[in-house]
C-alpha cells in the first residue's frame, strides 16, 4: 500500500476553502483566526418542543447556497471550491493528468439514526423518509454525481479517473491513505482531496435541535449552522515540478504541514 511519508513525498499544490467566513480559503482563515462570526437570519425557522423561534447563531453563503439545499447545496459548494482551483485544474488538465476525487461527505443516514430521541413525531417521520430514500442511492452513485455536477456547475473541464466518497467517522483518514494508494499505483497523477458539508437544511437543524445539539443563545457550546467546502490538490513531488506549480505545503503522516501563512493557520 501507499504510505504518506518522508520517503514517499506527496505535495499540496493547491488548497481552497469555500465556507460561510469567506468565499476563499485566505478571507475564510483571516476570518478565523480574528474569531470573527457573521452572524445573520437562517432562512429556515426552528423551533423548539413549545413552538418557540429559537435564536440559532450562523450564517449563509447568500451567493452560493440561496435557495439550495440537500445534495443541491452540496454541489454548489463544491463547484464554488473547484472553481476557485481552476487556474492549477486548466494546467494539469492540459498536461493530460489523470485526476482523481477522494471526498467526505455528510452522511444523513448516520445522522439520523437516533430518531427516536426526537420530540417531535412530525420531524421524526420527514427525517425516516428522507433517511429511506437516501438509503435506496448507493454512496458511489452519489459521489459521481455530485462531482459531475459540481464540475459542471464550475463551469470548468475536468473529468475524473476515479470518484470515492467516504462518510463515515475515519472518512478524512480514509481519503488521505486511498489517495496515497492511487498515487503509489499510479492509477492517477493528482489527487483531489476535502470534504463538503452543511448545516443549514431544515431537517438537519431540527434534527440537532431534538439533540440539544445547535449552538444557540443559550447554548454556547453547540454546533453553529454554516457550510464549507475544502479541497487539496495533492501529488508527488516530481508532477508537481512536471506541472511548474509550487508546493504549498506537504503531507506527513496523516496531516497537512502547510509552507504558506495561510496554509499553516488552522481555519
Amino acid at each position: 500500500m501507499g504510505s504518506i511519508n518522508e520517503a514517499n513525498p506527496y505535495v499540496i499544490m493547491g488548497r481552497e476553502l469555500v465556507a460561510s467566513l469567506g468565499l476563499d480559503a485566505a478571507n475564510a482563515c483571516a476570518a478565523a483566526r480574528a474569531d470573527f462570526i457573521r452572524v445573520s437570519p437562517l432562512d429556515v425557522e426552528v423551533v423548539d418542543e413549545e413552538g418557540e423561534p429559537v435564536p440559532l447563531m450562523g450564517h449563509q453563503v447568500p451567493i452560493i447556497a440561496k435557495g439550495y439545499a440537500g445534495d443541491a447545496l452540496l454541489i454548489r459548494l463544491l463547484g464554488a471550491t473547484l472553481k476557485n482551483l481552476q487556474p492549477q485544474l486548466d494546467v494539469i488538465v492540459q498536461h493530460g493528468m489523470k485526476v482523481g476525487l477522494y471526498l467526505c461527505l455528510p452522511d444523513e443516514r448516520t445522522c439520523f439514526q437516533q430518531l427516536d430521541e426526537l420530540v417531535s413525531e412530525g420531524i421524526r417521520f420527514i427525517l425516516e423518509d428522507k433517511a429511506q430514500s437516501l438509503a435506496e442511492v448507493p454512496l458511489a452513485q452519489r459521489v459521481t454525481s455530485i462531482a459531475q455536477r459540481a464540475v459542471m456547475d464550475a463551469g470548468i473541464t475536468l473529468n475524473f479517473q476515479s470518484v470515492y466518497g467516504y462518510t463515515n467517522l475515519t472518512a478524512t483518514d480514509e481519503a488521505f491513505q486511498r489517495s496515497a494508494d492511487a498515487l503509489a499505483a499510479g492509477e492517477i497523477d493528482v489527487a483531489i482531496v476535502g470534504g463538503v458539508d452543511a448545516l443549514t437544511g431544515s431537517d438537519r437543524l431540527h434534527w440537532l435541535l431534538g439533540m440539544d445539539r445547535l449552538q444557540t443563545a443559550e447554548k454556547a457550546a453547540g454546533l453553529v449552522p454554516g457550510e464549507a467546502c475544502g479541497l487539496l490538490l495533492i501529488a508527488a513531488a516530481h508532477t508537481a515540478g512536471q506541472l511548474g506549480m509550487a508546493s504549498v505545503g506537504k503531507l506527513t503522516g496523516a496531516a497537512a504541514v502547510g509552507t504558506s501563512p495561510v496554509a499553516e493557520s488552522s481555519a
